[in-house]
């Protein structure tokens, strides 16, 4: 279920961003060509998506940008000759819009229709122009005149009215009404970009590109501005009537998503571009927390129950030195062997068992299932996760068995009285037959590997053991052997009536070498001692009997 229903997938985000120092002046969405962006981003399919997810909420207002041709002799470089029966001059783009866009927003063009309805008043197969007063009294031609554009006749359907701010000053409103991306809707001057005036740009280092003035633009078609070598500049898709926020939010972010152009909101005067980034995603893991957190339960209750049953073995690596961190790694990594066991046998057997369930048409056939991403990874670690947070608590209950002391090495009880030294090892034996089978266990251990070892000791003398009063005498040279140090060691299994237990003891007496040495030295030999009992401890019943066999046959 973990590997098979979980996923992580790369994915697209989108956010709003807020467009800070900018009132607009439009309820819209806006889609437009980067500013200086070679021509050909926005096409003809773009169009076709973006009237597809407007449906019948909103209008669809495409805007086309012809740029003049390139002439060297003129500043700027890129102009329209215009003419008319009396005069000519130039024009720095033909701007094409639709007839519906021009009778929603004739007041901000301010159009002179010479009397005729604004309806209807650019359809997009006529050769219709609406150009500036300025460019109207250059050509001295009205509404109803015929001017022509690169030879081509347009008859003048309106002209575009400044309007008297002052005695001396008139303005065009379309000028200082901006759009969501913080311009008016009027096109970038290519004199800026030379991928746009297809000339090299004349601007000083450091100009702020602007927009050009609507006095040097004519509007024309559509259609008719893309048949002049013209390409879609912008698309406004702006809510009708009765379209809440919420809906133009939700286009915004449906149209950034399918085009990944530059996208732009506004509302009442709040402009916002929309940022897309990628970013990895989970996947199925809404349902998953249930397995994870029963899983993590059955680990607790069997870490709980294994160290239940497996005290005498924690008691034993006290005895032995291990820490109580020791003691929390060893049970850690037994669960991590767990885990990792289980994950591999889960996930082969989960994906047979998919298999088989597909073969008999027990899932649904849209089912889709992740057994080969490498994002699988990230299912079993949170497996090996919660299995070793649901073992972590039981592991610190069994470090906390371990003497809990910071002394993790191994001390002497006693201390030397003269030249002998008494020193209860702390470990026992059940009977006397253990105890004389212990010691033929010893003697045979230092008439072996142990007469001789390395830093430690050298066996000079040794004794068979005395099976009677349960004891085994040795003559020992202690390391550093050049310091000459020697002693006799007696080892002697006493009958306790505290403890029930025979219990091992050894008496020690110096021979030779420095007494401050001799007590340090012995350490090592002590220590050496009692890993040979403890050992003897982990020894089976049948060869335990085989060395108590041998004490009978040489008694």
């Amino acid at each position: 279920a973990m590997t098979s229903l979980t996923s992580l997938t790369p994915s697209r985000i989108t956010r709003f961003v807020n467009v800070w120092n900018v009132h607009s002046d439009f309820n819209q969405v806006l889609i437009k060509q980067s500013r200086g962006a070679p021509p050909g981003m926005l096409t003809s399919n773009t169009l076709a998506t973006v009237m597809t997810v407007a449906g019948d909420k909103f209008y669809v207002f495409p805007r086309s940008w012809a740029f003049g041709q390139v002439d060297t002799s003129q500043q700027p470089a890129s102009v329209f000759r215009i003419g008319s029966a009396s005069n000519s001059t130039n024009a720095r783009v033909l701007l094409g819009l639709t007839s519906e866009e021009l009778e929603r927003k004739s007041s901000l063009f301010n159009l002179n229709t010479g009397g005729n309805p604004i309806h209807g008043i650019l359809p997009e197969d006529a050769n219709y122009a609406i150009i500036p007063r300025n460019i109207a009294n250059i050509l001295k031609v009205s509404v109803g005149d015929t001017i022509t554009i690169l030879g081509k006749e347009f008859k003048v359907v309106a002209i575009m009215e400044p309007i008297q701010i002052e005695e001396s000053k008139t303005l065009h409103e379309v000028n200082n009404k901006l759009e969501a991306d913080g311009w008016n809707m009027l096109p970038v001057d290519p004199q800026y970009y030379s991928s746009l005036s297809r000339a090299q740009a004349v601007t000083a280092p450091g100009a702020v590109p602007q927009n050009i003035n609507i006095e040097e633009v004519v509007i024309i078609p559509f259609k008719k501005a893309l048949d002049f070598g013209g390409y879609i500049g912008s698309i406004s898709i702006e809510p009708k009537e009765g379209t809440s926020y919420e809906e133009i939010e939700k286009i915004a972010m449906e149209l950034k998503y399918a085009l990944d152009l530059g996208v732009y909101l506004a509302y009442e005067g709040s402009p916002k571009q929309l940022s897309t980034f990628y970013a990895v995603l989970l996947g199925g893991w809404e349902i998953m927390w249930l397995v994870i957190i029963m899983g993590a339960l059955n680990i607790f209750a069997m870490v709980l129950g294994s160290l239940k049953e497996r005290t005498r073995e924690v008691y034993i690596f006290s005895v032995v030195g291990l820490s109580p961190m020791g003691v929390t790694v060893f049970f850690m990594t037994e669960v991590i062997v767990y885990a990792i066991v289980g994950i591999l046998l889960g996930y082969v057997g989960g994906y047979i068992m998919t298999r088989f369930l597909a073969f008999l048409n027990l899932i649904p056939a849209g089912a889709v299932f992740n057994f080969a991403s490498t994002f699988t990874l990230l299912s079993t670690a949170v497996t090996i996760v919660a299995a070793l947070a649901a073992a972590a608590y039981p592991s610190y209950i069994a470090s906390k068995v371990v003497t809990p002391s910071l002394e993790r090495r191994w001390k002497f009880k006693t201390k030397p009285k003269g030249n002998e030294w008494y020193i209860p090892l702390l470990i026992g034996v059940a009977t006397v037959e253990e105890s004389r089978g212990l010691l033929a266990y010893l003697h045979e251990y230092y008439e072996g590997m142990g007469a001789v070892k390395e830093g430690v000791h050298m066996i000079k003398e040794l004794h068979k053991p005395d099976y009677e009063n349960l004891s085994m005498s040795l003559v020992a040279a202690l390391s550093p052997f050049e310091l000459g140090i020697s002693q006799r060691v007696d080892i002697l299994a006493a009958y306790n009536e505290e403890t029930k237990r025979y219990e091992i003891t050894l008496h020690l007496e110096r021979l030779s070498g420095p007494e401050n040495a001799w007590v340090t030295s012995n350490y090592k030999f002590v220590d050496d001692l009692r890993k040979q009992l403890i050992v003897w401890g982990a020894l089976t019943v049948k060869e335990k009997a085989n060395y108590i066999s041998k004490t009978r046959s040489q008694g």
